[in-house]
């Protein structure tokens, strides 16, 4: 079962708009994740799986065309 905090994270993905900058969006991602791990908020098992959703996010935006400038 997923944590209150690691479904608002989710929450987080689909506010992103096209018109943000990709890149700063998913570090800021990890970021978030980063802060709920050192708060004990989420567990390690948690946070991976975060890191991963994060990443697959942001590949799935650079197939989609959304992440053209980044380098």
């Amino acid at each position: 079962m997923k944590s209150s905090a690691m479904q608002d994270w989710e929450a987080l993905i689909v506010r992103y708009e096209p018109e943000m900058d990709l890149e700063t969006y998913y570090f800021g991602l990890l970021d978030a994740a980063d802060e709920l791990l050192r708060s004990g908020l989420v567990s390690d098992t948690e946070w991976r799986q975060m890191a991963r959703l994060s990443a697959n996010f942001f590949i799935e935006m650079i197939e989609r065309g959304q992440g053209e400038d980044v380098e």
